[in-house]
């Protein structure tokens, strides 16, 4: 595999709202699939596919403790790719906005 691939595919892992959200979550410190579970009030195979997914890609690592699984960002620097993103795309969004006329405005809202 090359980078281009790599690159593609992880980004695709990130493009799922699940996994965003999971990655959120865990974002300061490790939890536990049940936690995580309740928190995105998603069932537990939902769960459980998108963790593996996670841990496929190398983005996320999982601890033993006992009987729970504990999971947590394996790089920070997913997290900051993350934020990176959102930073831009609300830069893109605020330059649509500011580009609008006063009557684009009226358009869109009649």
């Amino acid at each position: 595999m090359n980078v281009s691939e790599d690159l593609i595919n992880f980004f695709k892992v990130l493009g799922e709202s699940t996994r965003l959200n999971i990655l959120n979550f865990i974002k300061d410190e490790e939890k536990s699939a049940q936690e995580i579970q309740k928190a995105l009030d998603k069932s537990q195979s939902v769960i459980s596919q998108r963790l593996k997914n996670l841990i496929d890609a190398d983005i996320i690592v999982v601890r033993r403790k006992q009987n729970k699984k504990y999971y947590k960002v394996k790089y920070s620097q997913i997290l900051e790719i993350i934020t990176k993103t959102e930073d831009l795309i609300s830069l893109k969004n605020k330059r649509k906005i500011d580009k609008l006329t006063g009557s684009d405005i009226l358009d869109t809202l009649f």
